[in-house]
C-alpha cells in the first residue's frame, strides 16, 4: 500500500501549530539567547527617532602628592539620535520538498497538532534562525 501526503495538510498543520504559539516570532525577537537584549532595553510605541544622551567620562583618579585639590578628570554629554527600524519576517516552507525526504517520516497524521514533529522542527530551526539574524542585525546594523 503507498501512502500519499496531502500537501496543503502539511501546510495547515505548521499554520494551526504556530496559531497555537501566538507569542512565537516575538519571544524568538527578544530572547535572552540575543546578545544585544542582555544589555538594552526595549524601547516601545516609538516611531522613526528617538532622542537619547550619553555620558562619557575620562579617568578621574590621580597621584596623590599634595592635600590640596586639584581637579582632575572631565564629563560630557552627547546628544544621540537613534533611528527606528522595522523588521519582518518572511518563511516560506514548501510543504512538497518533505514528501520524499527524511521528514516525510515525521509527519504523523495519527498525532495532533502540538505533537507533530515537523511542526516543532520548521518552527525550532525558524526561532534559532530569527535569534541568529537578530544578533547579525545588532551588530551590523540594517541589511
Amino acid at each position: 500500500m503507498n501512502k500519499t501526503i496531502d500537501i496543503n495538510q502539511v501546510k495547515n498543520e505548521l499554520v494551526r501549530y504556530i496559531g497555537t504559539k501566538p507569542h512565537f516570532i516575538q519571544g524568538a525577537i527578544l530572547s535572552p539567547e540575543v546578545l544585544l537584549n542582555r544589555y538594552a532595553r526595549t524601547v516601545t510605541k516609538v516611531k522613526g527617532h528617538y532622542p537619547t544622551v550619553q555620558a562619557l567620562m575620562s579617568n578621574v583618579v590621580q597621584i596623590f602628592d599634595s592635600k590640596n585639590f586639584t581637579p582632575y578628570g572631565d564629563i560630557k554629554f552627547i546628544s544621540k539620535r537613534l533611528t527606528n527600524y522595522h523588521q519582518k519576517i518572511d518563511f516560506e516552507l514548501d510543504p512538497a520538498e518533505i514528501i520524499g525526504s527524511w521528514f516525510e517520516d515525521m509527519y504523523d497524521e495519527s498525532k495532533g497538532v502540538k505533537d507533530k514533529s515537523i511542526s516543532r522542527l520548521a518552527t525550532s530551526m525558524l526561532r534559532e534562525k530569527i535569534i541568529d539574524d537578530v544578533n547579525w542585525l545588532s551588530v551590523n546594523g540594517k541589511i
